[in-house]
């Protein structure tokens, strides 16, 4: 009998785990993990896809790279070789898999510290996630070394969440994360358990094979030349086992999957001289699968299996034929394969027969048939699940062209089984088309989760304002209250509701998109950024050793790109954010050289010249240009992963207690702060503790910290100067102010404190101290330069903003 080559590759792969030892005897082996571990297609793909990415990254040289390439290229030869017969026996995938582990190995030992950051932490995390969970399963590692490793990535985790405290990840913040997420997952390769072969019985197969070469001898089917040559083969592969144990006395797992290999090869040459016979013990099997067949094919004839169900018996069927093929390899079948088959056979049989008997049960005519196709198809449209509308008319069509057929046939009085059948088929495969052609339902659940996870990115990335978050969050929870509506007694709802629930949340999801700033546009930045490159060059502003460097890193940057787009040939929004943040780098490096010239003939000011080359687009010409771009230069503060800074938009406590940490350089809290409404797991919990128990800041009389409330300039001037080491708060100085008379009593002395120490920065009116408006992430980044000024930080000197402050100083 013949199998499909896709049925016996299933079947291969199952018999596998006969052969595979990967895990402790105690460990639960995954049935379902067992095509994973050989698919060497696959495996080879993500190789060559490891290579090319580290080279990007920096941590492979061209040479080291070409020369692990050029081992994939023997591996690849190998396996083009091994399927010369049309497929891989389970030997040759296990020697093509164990070739792979040692190329692993090898890429692991040659790795270098990466010269780039990974611009997709989280993904690279959430692979690193899998490849535990994966050698967790195949038994590579222990349970408690994954538990190991997964705590410490929920430290690089933790320590993202950190970094992140003040929007966004600093370069120097995303290159520490890279370098731990390396040295996690060469942690994970070293503690890899090498694949361990059991011993198919090598010298079981040497045994066998002298019996079967003595048996043609005798049975006059080869010569004893041909004998003799058969046996100096075998000879010679058990003189190679023998050479393979004077080392250590144990055959390693290539050493045995060496010689199964040749043993394999030297029984197809036996197989030449005695073709395999079948055994007439075992004719009771095709009899029974033949019944079978027959029940099947009876079954689909009188319409009472459907064509799917048919075909789903029919595979089944093919399945059992290919057990038998692969039984009969080795030339007949043993007591226990003929009761394997022969209870695969009953339950097949059984299935049939049960499947019949409720299709009789339950029968339908074929007009009642298509009636319900028809009206299956007139709901569809209705539903607006047929694309395009003509679809449904089609199909409506072509169920009035069978319809016709069947009159046709009754013109004799009545439809003979055969025509039954007919008609019952052409139903059948109309039914099957309609399903392939309709529209899928969305998950309601899958919506809704869907959705609430785009608004999460879009808030934590600061592309949403927190109001208009919640202003979509309130729609999402009238959708779940109608949902709840429409489940009513049931817990269920139909299609058509299902249809009005979808079409709920696509107005949303429209809704939350118009919110959106529309994302950088990659390639034209990219091709500004090339042309000022050659541009500068041309005109010898940037020397040829430097274009060639910055080139590099524009090339680089192309090839992440092209990574990005290799899986669904896109660019995803956290892709284009993440590429956009290196260009960005890139260009300002590019303006610097380009601008240098005019910065060296911008005259004699009373400050000096700041690079404001890198500063988010949205900060430049905006009065606290410089402030934010020092800053963000030093790591103290940062911007959104979109490239904006949103200088103008208020800023929080929680933000702000981010901000002065770094700033201030405050150390972590030696014990935590207690609010009620500040959890363990909140991202900016560290940088309270620490501010908190350095007393720059408190609570409110009821407990609470309140840390998404909108911080005032007062209460910001309050908090900046308990960190200032002057203690003059001599509040005549708020005499200069239009309003110092308006600061409420409690700020007095702290504002009083913060205007004698020069950090006092009001614009556009420098007289006005404006203590009860809300602080734009400008105005805090202006007072905390002045801050760190004060407190002897190496900042270049800034005024703006500071006339009255500083009026009467030196």
């Amino acid at each position: 009998m013949k199998a499909s080559a896709k049925l016996v590759a299933s079947l291969a792969a199952a018999s596998l785990a006969f052969s595979l030892q990967v895990a402790p005897v105690s460990a639960q082996f995954n049935w379902a993990q067992v095509p994973a571990m050989i698919d060497v297609p696959g495996r080879i793909s993500s190789t060559e896809a490891q290579i090319l990415e580290e080279q990007a990254a920096g941590r492979l040289s061209a040479e080291k790279a070409a020369e692990l390439k050029k081992t994939l290229d023997d591996i690849k030869a190998l396996d083009i070789q091994y399927r010369v017969d049309g497929k891989l026996s389970i030997v040759e995938r296990m020697k093509l898999m164990l070739e792979l582990d040692n190329l692993g190995k090898t890429i692991q030992v040659s790795l270098t510290e990466r010269k780039a950051a990974i611009t997709d932490v989280t993904g690279r995390q959430t692979e690193v996630a899998k490849k535990i969970s994966d050698a967790l399963v195949s038994g590579r590692l222990t349970s408690q070394e994954a538990a190991d490793f997964n705590t410490k990535l929920a430290a690089v985790k933790s320590q993202e969440n950190s970094f992140r405290a003040d929007g966004s990840l600093s370069t120097t913040e995303t290159l520490q994360l890279s370098l731990a997420l390396d040295q996690l997952d060469s942690a994970i390769e070293s503690s890899l358990r090498t694949r361990v072969i059991a011993d198919p019985g090598v010298d079981a197969k040497q045994v066998e094979i002298g019996k079967r070469i003595d048996s043609l001898l005798s049975g006059g089917k080869i010569t004893s030349t041909q004998a003799a040559t058969l046996k100096q083969e075998l000879s010679r592969i058990a003189t190679r086992e023998q050479a393979f144990k004077t080392s250590g006395g144990e055959l390693t797992a290539e050493e045995t999957l060496t010689l199964a290999l040749e043993l394999e090869r030297l029984n197809a040459q036996v197989d030449r001289y005695d073709p395999v016979q079948v055994s007439t013990q075992v004719k009771g099997i095709d009899t029974r699968q033949l019944e079978v067949k027959n029940i099947i094919a009876e079954g689909q004839r009188t319409g009472k299996l459907s064509v799917a169900q048919a075909g789903e018996f029919a595979h089944e069927y093919d399945r059992i034929e290919a057990l038998e093929a692969m039984y009969r390899v080795d030339g007949g079948l043993s007591d226990s394969e003929i009761l394997t088959l022969v209870r695969d056979l009953d339950n097949l049989q059984k299935n049939v027969e049960d499947s019949i008997s409720k299709a009789s049960a339950t029968a339908l005519s074929l007009q009642d048939r298509r009636d319900l196709l028809r009206k299956k198809i007139t709901d569809a449209k209705t539903t607006g699940l047929l694309k395009p509308e003509t679809v449904g008319d089609e199909l409506l069509a072509e169920l009035a062209r069978i319809e016709s057929k069947e009159t046709f046939y009754k013109l004799d009085g009545s439809l003979n089984d055969t025509e039954t059948l007919i008609i019952a088929g052409d139903i059948d495969k109309l039914n099957d088309k309609f399903e392939a052609t309709k529209q899928k339902l969305p998950s309601v659940s899958d919506r809704k989760t869907a959705l609430e996870a785009k608004l999460n990115g879009a808030l934590a990335s600061g592309r949403l304002e927190s109001k208009a978050a919640d202003d979509i969050r309130n729609e999402i929870a009238r959708i779940g209250f109608l949902e709840s509506t429409f489940k009513g007694n049931d817990g269920n709802i139909d299609q058509n509701e299902t249809v009005a629930l979808n079409r709920e949340y696509d107005g949303v999801e429209r809704k939350l998109t118009a919110l959106l700033p529309a994302l950088p546009d990659i390639d034209k930045i990219q091709q500004d950024i090339n042309k000022k490159i050659e541009e500068g060059a041309a005109k010898g502003k940037i020397s040829s050793a430097k274009a060639m460097e910055l080139k590099g890193e524009y090339e680089r940057i192309a090839r992440i790109e092209d990574a990005f787009r290799k899986t669904d040939s896109a660019l995803v929004e956290w892709e284009v954010l993440a590429l956009n943040k290196d260009l960005e780098k890139l260009g300002g490096q590019v303006d610097s050289l380009v601008d240098s010239e005019k910065s060296s003939n911008a005259g004699h000011a009373s400050e000096v010249a700041i690079d404001t080359s890198q500063v988010a687009p949205d900060t430049r010409g905006h009065w606290a240009e410089k402030y934010i771009a020092i800053l963000q230069q030093r790591g103290t503060i940062g911007g959104f992963p979109d490239g904006s800074f949103k200088p103008n938009n208020g800023i929080t406590r929680a933000q702000f207690a981010a901000i002065a940490m770094k700033a201030l350089g405050l150390p972590e809290a030696g014990r935590p702060a207690k609010f009620g409404d500040l959890s363990s797991k909140h991202w900016a919990y560290k940088a309270v503790s620490a501010v908190s128990e350095a007393g720059l800041v408190g609570g409110y009389p009821d407990g609470s910290f309140r840390p998404e409330d909108k911080i005032t300039r007062a209460q910001a001037f309050v908090i900046l100067s308990k960190a200032l080491n002057k203690t003059d708060d001599d509040v005549k100085v708020l005499d200069r102010y239009k309003d110092g008379n308006k600061v409420a009593a409690w700020a007095i002395p702290s504002v009083a404190k913060a205007a004698n120490a020069g950090i006092l920065v009001n614009y556009p009116d420098a007289y006005q101290i404006r203590p009860g408006d809300e602080a734009t992430r400008a105005e805090v980044a202006a007072l905390t330069y002045q801050t760190m000024s004060n407190l002897g930080k190496d900042l270049p000197r800034l005024t703006i903003g500071l006339e009255a402050t500083t009026k009467g100083t030196n």
